[in-house]
C-alpha cells in the first residue's frame, strides 16, 4: 500500500517541476506542442512570457501545497485496511487534477486583466523605447549572408546588421555592422525592405534592410553579439525553409532575387510569432 501513497505524490511533485521549468525556463518560441497554451497566452511573445511566468510561480506553489497536504493526509491512514487506502489515495488524486485544472482560471484572468483581446498591454507606458536597426542583405553566388545564433532552443538565422549609433547614417551602419560581425566589407545600396517587431520585446524594433554589394572580406570579425556563433551562407532559392527570422523575410527575399514583385514594408512579427513557410 505504500505504492498507492507515494502515487499520490507524484502529481504534487510533477506540478513542481512543471512550474519551476515554466517560470525559469520559458520556451523561446510560441508552438503548439510545450509550455502554456492557450488562446490568450499566444498572441505573441509577451503574453507567452507573461503566461509561463504567471502560471510557473502559481503551480510551484500548490506543487508544495499539494505534497505537503497529501502527505499529512496519507499518514494517519499507513496502517489501515487496503480498502481504505485505496479510496484515500483515489480521493486525494481527483482533488489533486482538479486543482490543477482549477489554478488555469486565474492564469487566464491575469492574462485578461493584462492584455487587450489584441495582445498589446492594457495602460502600456507610453515611454517604451523604439529601436531601429540597419540590416545588410549580402548576395553572393545565390546565398545570402546570415549569422548564426545558438541557444538552448537550438541553431537558427538572422540578417546581419544592428542598431544605428547617434550621427551615424543607417547604411553606414549597416556597412560598420556586417564588418564587425563577419569581416565582410559592404557597400549599402538602397533600402529593399522594413520590417517590425512591435511586441515581444523591452523596445519596439524596427529593421530597415539595405541590399549592399559585396566588397569581399576584409580580416576576422571584431564583434558579435551574445549566442552568435559566426555566420553562413544560405541558398536563396531554398530560403522558405530555412530557421531564418524574422520569418516574413524569407520569401521576400527570394522574390527579390528572383526579379518578381515583392512587398517593401512587411508588417510586424514579433518574437515567437508562428513562423511563414509558404
Amino acid at each position: 500500500m505504500m505504492s498507492l501513497f507515494l502515487f499520490d505524490l507524484l502529481v504534487p511533485a510533477i506540478v513542481i517541476i512543471a512550474g519551476w521549468a515554466m517560470w525559469k525556463h520559458c520556451p523561446k518560441r510560441i508552438n503548439a506542442l510545450l509550455g502554456y497554451r492557450t488562446t490568450r497566452s499566444m498572441k505573441n511573445m509577451d503574453t507567452w512570457k507573461f503566461a509561463h511566468d504567471y502560471c510557473g510561480r502559481l503551480w510551484w506553489k500548490l506543487g508544495w501545497s499539494m505534497l505537503i497536504l497529501s502527505a499529512l493526509i496519507a499518514i494517519p491512514f499507513y496502517r489501515s485496511d487496503s480498502a481504505t487506502i485505496g479510496a484515500v489515495s483515489s480521493a486525494l488524486l481527483l482533488v489533486q487534477c482538479a486543482a490543477l485544472i482549477l489554478s488555469l482560471f486565474p492564469a487566464e484572468a491575469a492574462l485578461k486583466r493584462t492584455f487587450n483581446d489584441d495582445g498589446t498591454r492594457k495602460n502600456r507606458p507610453m515611454n517604451r523605447s523604439i529601436r531601429v536597426s540597419a540590416k545588410a542583405l549580402v548576395i553572393r553566388n545565390g546565398c545570402m549572408l546570415a549569422i548564426r545564433v545558438c541557444d538552448r532552443d537550438g541553431t537558427f538565422f538572422i540578417m546581419p546588421g544592428g542598431g544605428q549609433r547617434a550621427g551615424e547614417l543607417l547604411p553606414n551602419a549597416a556597412e560598420r555592422e556586417v564588418s564587425e560581425e563577419t569581416g565582410i566589407s559592404v557597400r549599402a545600396k538602397e533600402a529593399a525592405f522594413i520590417i517590425e517587431g512591435a511586441q515581444g520585446e523591452p523596445h519596439h524594433r524596427v529593421d530597415i534592410v539595405f541590399l549592399c554589394d559585396d566588397l569581399g572580406e576584409t580580416g576576422r570579425a571584431t564583434h558579435a553579439d551574445q549566442n552568435q556563433a559566426g555566420f553562413e551562407w544560405l541558398p536563396i532559392a531554398t530560403l522558405n525553409t530555412a530557421p531564418l527570422y524574422p520569418s516574413r523575410l524569407r520569401r521576400a527575399i527570394m522574390n527579390l532575387h528572383a526579379g518578381l514583385p515583392h512587398p517593401f514594408y512587411l508588417g510586424n512579427e514579433s518574437v515567437g510569432d508562428p513562423e511563414i513557410v509558404d
